[in-house]
């Protein structure tokens, strides 16, 4: 096992029969070591051979809860998903969008469990998609936490997707204010603070 020093980075390698492995550094193009936040931007968003550019439709958004309770059993769920995958022409919803705001609410109590309340709240996300879970997170701090956790807390959401500028609308209808930082993977950082932080 050797390490390779990059000025970019580290690289740790182990040579098994003449051949190279590596793996905390991942070559794209030829033999040069580059930045894992470089592959990652790379994989999920290059033109040509990104996740988002190519292999995948858009993420869906659903306008509204599904309300389980109104669905007999598991074959009555998988029907509906079908319908509403069918509708809206979507690739696929992540967990957070199917089952909000629960999901969200699963979160935030877990966060709520572990944290040190007696200080500010701060929460990372990373790839905030768009902002069911930070919504469904913040929604759940502010009804179950003392007010003092939800008024001191400070969200903050890593993502290269431009809908971060959509979600800045709606940060303000629901008296938050956001402030975007480039300095978090050097891609983009959206902190969403309370209305009395500043």
């Amino acid at each position: 096992m050797t390490f390779h020093r990059f000025s970019s980075g580290i690289t740790l390698s182990v040579h098994l029969r003449g051949i190279q492995k590596v793996f905390f550094s991942t070559h794209i193009d030829g033999h040069h070591a580059i930045l894992v936040r470089d592959f990652i931007h790379s994989a999920l968003y290059a033109p040509n051979h990104g996740y988002f550019s190519k292999r995948s439709g858009p993420v869906g958004v659903m306008e509204s809860s599904i309300k389980f309770n109104r669905l007999e059993g598991r074959k009555a769920y998988l029907r509906y998903l079908e319908k509403i995958y069918k509708q809206s022409e979507i690739s696929w919803f992540t967990p957070v969008e199917l089952f909000k705001p629960w999901y969200a609410y699963g979160i935030a109590e877990a966060i709520m469990r572990t944290a040190n309340l007696s200080v500010p709240l701060q929460i990372y996300e990373i790839g905030g998609g768009s902002g069911t879970c930070a919504k469904g997170i913040m929604d759940y701090v502010m009804l179950n936490a003392p007010s003092r956790v939800y008024n001191n807390m400070t969200y903050m959401w890593v993502s290269y997707v431009f809908l971060l500028f959509m979600f800045v609308a709606l940060v303000r209808t629901i008296g938050l204010y956001a402030i975007l930082m480039n300095r978090v993977l050097d891609y983009g950082e959206l902190v969403l603070c309370s209305p009395s932080v500043n």
